[in-house]
């Protein structure tokens, strides 16, 4: 027995046949494929790890027409008496299958266990020979692009003409017809009318030349609509487990609502034929953006909390939780959170609260609000999606170690609640809010409120007239100082000073500049800074002998020292 062995390289091999008379043709042929070998080719089988598993890159063809050569666990084998190699074939959960050309001709003499009719591995392809002189090719080909140790085996070629008359013709039809009825799955539109048509033409053809036509229409058909199936297919499995993601808990408010009703719209137009093939492509992009979440990741190793919108959840090694705004998190572990990090990906989040984002809530079992107290900086704040945002309350509040905030990249024009936005942030000294909208803001009430070692807020922009409930605004600010030297005034703590300093006519909070504006140094570095001698202030206008922690006045010229 003369059996063809090809180790995962490209392949064509065939024979042609000239003078072949007008009529059906039909190749039968034995073979397999494995993907692969041993226990990752059986994996690989189960769990269709790849396209080219079970929807095989090997065919047997006969000129246009081809048929997938079958997989090597698709006949099921379950009797391994039909080896005459002990060593020669594989065992997995029950099954068995050759692994070398002893057992693989030993299955080509035994009768199928899947179709008794047949020897293992048989299959069939149609073809057509449509017009006087055309060249009969009958051959066996395959990709290249396949795993390393994929296998295929082929042997026991028989071409057989089937005739050109109606009744032959028919007798290869029929088959076809009900094969090509059964494809009932998700396709392409115009894929969808094509069949439908095929079957049409192909039930009742009037003479044989109809028919023959009608064979080859309703042959690419088939072929047209498993292919377009197996793109369907993949839109199906990932509207599947974008229904997971929303079962798991892992996406949440007018994200999940939206998605849900994708995927019922979706299902719904695929069960109507409604997509064309070159749909998917978009469809699964869409697919994409819903399965993007926010949530945030500890590592307690580093003390670091990252803010992430990606769809690697399950693939991080911290302590993950998902980003709800307002809700309960950082349980047991929030006064070990030592630095925040915001990722690029947070770029693309489309949040619209970000209320106490880094406050981890009240725990109604604890009775503590868990804060991240010990958090001394958050780097890459300008990662943040700010624009969509219309609730910031209590977004700091807590953070009770951060000396300075730097959000002059956020963009807050569609934001309403600013309540408590800085809260109990005790050790906070500088805070930028040089690029915050507040024209639709309608609470700001204790907004910076605790904030009692705070010195300085850099904002040329002027709130004073605003609108909104600004209640105890500035309530506890007692270093507060403004660009000119305004000091805090424990009976102004509303908005009215919420402006930029004009000095003693027009007193104000703000300082007219930005943290970048604002030198920022270490103490020990100072000598370096101040060679001439400058003389140094502090924001009261007092003169001072050295720096200090804070904001310092030196050569006119604003520091702020850590």
């Amino acid at each position: 027995m003369n059996v063809i062995k090809i180790l995962q390289d490209a392949y064509d091999i065939y024979q042609e046949v000239n003078d072949a008379p007008v009529g059906v043709y039909s190749i039968s042929v034995q073979g397999f494929y494995r993907y692969g070998r041993g226990t990752p080719a059986w994996d690989a089988w189960n769990e269709q790890e790849s396209q080219y598993v079970k929807s095989s890159p090997c065919f047997v063809y006969l000129n246009d027409f081809q048929t997938p050569i079958m997989n090597v666990f698709a006949e099921a084998i379950t009797d391994n008496s039909i080896f005459t190699d002990n060593d020669g074939y594989d065992t997995f959960d029950g099954y068995y299958a050759p692994n070398n050309m002893a057992t693989a001709a030993d299955c080509f003499a035994a009768d199928s266990e899947v179709n008794p009719e047949e020897k293992m591995f048989t299959q069939k392809a149609l073809g057509l020979i449509s017009n006087v002189g055309d060249i009969l090719r009958v051959g066996v080909k395959g990709s290249s692009n396949q795993l390393d140790d994929s296998w295929v085996v082929f042997d026991n070629f028989k071409l057989t003409y089937m005739g050109n008359d109606l009744p032959a013709i028919k007798a290869v039809l029929d088959p076809i017809i009900y094969e090509a009825k059964s494809l009932d799955g998700w396709m392409g539109k115009s894929v969808y009318a094509a069949l439908q048509q095929a079957i049409a033409n192909a039930e009742n053809p009037a003479n044989t030349d109809a028919a023959l036509a009608a064979l080859k229409d309703i042959v690419t058909a088939v072929e047209n609509a498993k292919a377009s199936m197996a793109k369907f297919d993949e839109l199906r499995k990932a509207l599947e487990a974008l229904n997971d993601l929303i079962n798991s808990g892992n996406i949440n408010g007018n994200v999940k609502a939206e998605a849900q009703a994708f995927i019922t719209d979706t299902r719904d137009d695929a069960d109507d034929h409604i997509y064309e093939d070159s749909d998917i492509p978009e469809l699964l992009a869409q697919i994409a953006e819903f399965s993007l979440i926010s949530y945030t990741e500890f590592d307690e190793a580093t003390g670091t909390l990252t803010y992430y919108y990606d769809d690697k959840i399950d693939t991080r090694t911290g302590v993950t939780e998902l980003y709800v705004p307002g809700s309960i998190r950082f349980t047991g572990y929030n006064e070990k959170v030592l630095k925040g990090v915001i990722d690029p990906s947070m770029k693309n989040a489309p949040i619209t609260s970000m209320r106490g984002m880094f406050e981890g809530g009240f725990n109604s079992e604890t009775f503590k609000i868990q804060d991240l107290k010990k958090m001394t900086s958050i780097v890459g704040l300008e990662n943040l999606n700010t624009a969509i945002v219309t609730d910031m309350n209590s977004m700091f509040s807590g953070c009770q170690s951060l000396t300075s905030l730097d959000l002059s990249s956020f963009n807050t024009s569609n934001v309403t609640n600013m309540n408590g936005m800085f809260l109990g942030c005790t050790g906070l000294q500088i805070v930028d809010v040089s690029s915050f909208d507040i024209s639709n803001v309608t609470d700001m009430r204790m907004m910076f409120g605790g904030c009692y070692e705070l010195t300085t807020i850099c904002c040329d922009k002027d709130w004073s007239n605003t609108s909104a409930d600004s209640y105890v605004m500035f309530s506890g600010c007692k270093k507060l100082v403004g660009g000119k030297g305004t000091p805090f005034d424990s009976n102004v703590i509303d908005a009215t000073y919420a402006r930029p300093d004009g000095g003693t006519y027009n007193p104000g909070y703000f300082t007219a500049d930005t943290m970048t504006g604002i030198q920022s140094i270490h103490n020990s570095q100072f000598t370096l800074h101040n060679e001439e001698g400058a003389a140094i202030y502090n924001l009261a206008g007092q003169r001072l002998s050295k720096t200090q922690r804070g904001i310092n006045i030196v050569g006119g010229k604003k520091i702020a020292v850590k």
